[in-house]
């Protein structure tokens, strides 16, 4: 605890986690410790009085058991657990007896933000960004979660992300997006039940004039799925055309997402199909995933962007004969390796 007036801290509690987090309930104790040790392992410990409870332990991409918050009476966590390295789902865990009350899973990618109620103690929504992200609503009755749903509804084709709100739970900052629009900000008052325009990040662009993303799925030689995004120029017929492929930095725990892109946006607009691919060892699509990449640079990682190119060859939207390869930070380096 740190003392504000005087500047003075007081020691709560030492993790036996080396790279951990700790989770606090409502008031304000210390309950929970997750994380990662140096070794690489998976681990979580529960507080029991001023003891330390190992309660979930894995190898590196394994299993996964990390808290996320406490419901009103602290007596109920709110997990992401992933069982074998698999995408995380949410459960209910009930401390006393230990039983685990299934909230939400998605299958493919594990969840990637998380909704709560004004007073912190309801989920009310889990962000999957699976293809055209969504929320799925947990607590789909809770009067919050009727005015966040009615929001997204408002904004049809785009996504919404929303801001803590304010401390009296009346107002909201929101942000809207799409593949061909960039973000926008909004301000919502529950009491009016209206969102204000606040400003858009760039107001210069044109969404009509902007190229979808499509969301695909691509098999690997080796027939692993591989997510990513297709972006074909806009009033073109979507056929024979110059393809980049555009892998993605990291490259272990980043991943390409559908929104508005400027470098993708900039290339389809000068008539170039372009191709981002969630190659293995890219977040997002659960640990096992992630560690398929390990000591795989240069090799496997390399032929799931060659295989994706021949995809979208097979479907007859790249020329051959006009592919090309760019890319930052290990975009640079696969974009290097594949020339090797």
């Amino acid at each position: 605890k740190l003392n504000i007036n005087n500047g003075r801290t007081t020691t709560v509690a030492s993790a036996p986690v080396e790279q951990g987090s700790f989770l606090v309930d409502h008031d304000r104790k210390v309950r929970f410790v997750a994380g990662a040790m140096n070794d690489g392992r998976n681990v979580t410990y529960r507080r029991d009085g001023d003891r330390w409870t190992l309660v979930h332990e894995s190898e590196r991409n394994g299993a996964t058991y990390f808290p996320l918050g406490f419901d009103a009476e602290n007596k109920r966590v709110y997990m992401a657990k992933g069982e074998q390295g698999k995408p995380e789902t949410i459960v209910l865990l009930d401390l006393d007896t230990r039983e685990e009350t299934p909230l939400s899973s998605n299958g493919t990618v594990s969840p990637s933000g998380y909704l709560w109620s004004s007073d912190e103690k309801t989920l009310l929504g889990v962000w999957y960004e699976d293809g055209i992200p969504y929320w799925d609503w947990v607590a789909p009755d809770h009067p919050e979660t009727k005015v966040y749903a009615g929001l997204v509804k408002a904004f049809p084709g785009k996504a919404v992300r929303f801001l803590r709100p304010s401390q009296d739970g009346r107002y909201f900052a929101m942000r809207v997006f799409a593949d061909t629009m960039p973000s926008e900000a909004y301000l919502f008052d529950r009491e009016s039940g209206k969102a204000k325009f606040l400003a858009a990040s760039m107001d210069w662009i044109k969404p009509e004039e902007m190229s979808p993303m499509k969301p695909i799925v691509v098999k690997a030689r080796d027939g692993l799925p591989l997510h990513g995004y297709i972006t074909i120029p806009k009033n073109s017929n979507g056929k024979n055309l110059p393809l980049i492929i555009n892998p993605h930095g990291g490259p272990h725990g980043p991943r390409d997402e559908w929104g508005f892109n400027p470098e993708v946006q900039l290339f389809a607009n000068r008539g170039y199909a372009v191709l981002q691919i969630n190659y293995r060892g890219s977040g997002g699509y659960g640990n096992a995933f992630e560690g398929m990449g390990y000591r795989k640079w240069g090799t496997t990682m390399q032929d799931d962007l060659t295989d994706s190119v021949k995809w979208a060859i097979a479907q007859g939207v790249a020329d051959p004969d006009r592919v090309c390869i760019y890319g930052a930070s290990y975009g640079g380096y696969a974009a290097l390796m594949s020339a090797v």
